[in-house]
């Protein structure tokens, strides 16, 4: 795993740090039903790992270990993004890792 920036248009104006596997490899099926599979790392690891948690309906924030991985984090940001996405990884207590 490796920590790094992470953010996405999701959620604007917000970055933070996240831990996204290094290297990954992706099984897939192409538009003639050919199986393929592709080994990524790196940049390429974490755009891929950022865009399948969005089919998995988990957001970058997800992955942040504490508040203290969103630089300049203030209540009032976390009250807007709680207000504007509803989203269940925030809660009253601030940011939580979900699984």
């Amino acid at each position: 795993m490796k920590r790094d920036f992470d953010g996405c248009k999701s959620i604007p104006s917000l970055l933070g740090y996240t831990r996204r596997p290094k290297k990954i490899k992706v099984v897939y099926y192409d538009e003639n039903a050919e199986k393929h599979t592709e080994q990524f790392s790196n940049f390429y690891a974490r755009i891929i790992h950022h865009e399948y948690d969005h089919l998995e309906g988990v957001l970058w924030l997800d992955r942040v270990d504490s508040v203290n991985d969103i630089p300049k984090f203030s209540g009032s940001k976390l009250s807007y993004i709680r207000a504007a996405s509803n989203h269940p990884s925030l809660d009253d207590s601030g940011l939580r890792y979900c699984n």
